[in-house]
């Protein structure tokens, strides 16, 4: 898998989110800041500024919203000013980015890998996969920005509406991008660690049948054996090694690969991977708990506007801008739900990938055939797969997906009751309103 060209894409998107303002820079294999990034964040900047200030203007859009609940306008107001705290945060978050995207950058392509394990079909399929996760989102949200343009037949909504809706969303798409490149990291993480898994597997294999591999590199050497072997025999074995191992035989010499060297070279990446987790998770942690509170606020804005508007406001609306809303509203509830599917996901992948290379060296231990230094090696692996990779949810919990459900549910238990308390309210206030009225008369 091109990790470089992942990295690189995914920080073309996270610099046009406004999350970060550095690039890969593919000469020094070092992210950086440069001129124009600079320029585009502040040119970013200056129209947030600006939609800002525009929620405290004179707004039609504002004044119809305030006049159907003032419970909306507490909403919209805290929406406004959380935005604003997580601009800000991100912007203080950029020094300790740049250790986060240096050190992933370091654990996935620090050290050239002795020998190939994957073959080109998986590195591709691999590949799509790795930005089909982390476009996903993306796509859907464009998808039923599609869906709004054509139901509003591609005519742009007043500038007044536009400023508002951006002014709430940047900051929100802004620190999402920390979700997104969580799950990137943790599932590169996790093909990493499938690499590794696969270099110890094979070493194995490959030391066994190197006087077979140098034979298909060089087929010029022969020795008596090989004269009276049968034809067909041979051609049997060379596509049976083919069929089963499916490896890309690395340029570099056979004999100069020793098992040791590809022992120690997995040891090393396991635990750069290991300190990368323990020393970034923490960074990720608290921008992922500001991005819980931006979602559970837009949760409880959408619910209670859904069921409001089933209730009465759909009345004053036309079929066009029901259809409207209804597309609005729900891309809410989508984004936020695949975003938390794939980060579950992810992590369920990478879980059972660290599982699986556990076990494996635990058998490779019980074999006992193993000499003192690869025990050595394999020893201090396992306690880094078991200790050292163990990553904490919003720096409270461990991040397990049951906890992860949990805490989802309970963020959603207390917005159905958030949303119960003040519809009921408003029914309290509104049948006084009548028994008032019908007592004046």
């Amino acid at each position: 898998m091109n990790y470089q060209r992942i990295l690189r894409i995914a920080s073309g998107y996270l610099l046009f989110t406004g999350y970060q303002i550095r690039t890969l820079d593919v000469k020094s294999q070092r992210y950086r800041v440069s001129l124009w990034s600079v320029l585009y964040f502040v040119g970013l900047l200056i129209i947030y500024l600006i939609c800002f200030g525009h929620h405290f203007e004179e707004s039609a859009l504002l004044k119809i919203t305030f006049d159907l609940s003032p419970f909306l306008k507490h909403l919209l107001l805290f929406q406004i000013w959380l935005g604003l705290k997580t601009f800000v945060f991100c912007m203080i978050e950029w020094k300790f980015l740049t250790k986060v995207f240096n050190g992933l950058l370091v654990v996935l392509v620090g050290t050239k890998a002795p020998q190939k394990v994957s073959t080109a079909k998986k590195v591709i399929r691999e590949e799509l996969l790795t930005y089909l996760i982390f476009f996903s989102t993306l796509f859907v949200a464009f998808a039923f920005g599609l869906y709004i343009a054509i139901e509003m037949k591609f005519e742009l909504p007043p500038m007044d509406h536009i400023m508002i809706a951006l002014a709430l969303f940047m900051p929100h798409f802004m620190v999402a991008g920390a979700l997104r490149f969580h799950t990137l990291s943790l599932w590169l993480l996790r093909t990493k660690l499938s690499e590794y898994k696969d270099q110890l597997i094979i070493q194995d294999p490959i030391s066994q049948k190197s006087n077979v591999i140098v034979e298909i590199i060089n087929p010029v050497l022969k020795t008596d054996l090989e004269e009276n072997r049968n034809p067909n025999e041979e051609f049997s074995s060379m596509d049976e090694i083919i069929k089963n191992d499916e490896l890309e035989v690395n340029k570099t010499p056979v004999e100069d690969i020793t098992p040791m060297d590809i022992y120690r070279y997995v040891s090393e990446g396991v635990n750069g991977i290991a300190r990368y987790l323990s020393s970034t998770n923490k960074i990720l942690q608290r921008q992922l708990l500001i991005l819980n509170g931006l979602n559970y606020n837009c949760l409880l804005y959408g619910i209670y506007t859904k069921l409001y508007f089933e209730k009465s406001w759909h009345l004053i609306f036309t079929d066009r801008n029901r259809r409207v809303f209804y597309a609005a509203n729900s891309v809410i509830f989508v984004c936020i739900f695949l975003d938390y599917l794939f980060l579950t996901m992810t992590l369920l992948s990478f879980r059972k990938t660290k599982s699986g290379f556990y076990k494996m060296i635990n058998k490779k231990i019980e074999t006992k055939t193993l000499s003192e230094d690869k025990l050595t090696i394999l020893k201090d692996l396992k306690r880094g797969l078991k200790k050292e990779m163990n990553l904490k949810l919003f720096n409270i919990v461990d991040f397990k997906i049951w906890n992860f459900v949990i805490i989802q549910l309970l963020m959603l238990l207390s917005i159905a009751v958030t949303v119960l308390y003040q519809y009921f309210n408003d029914q309290i206030v509104e049948l006084m309103h009548i028994v008032e009225s019908s007592s004046d008369e």
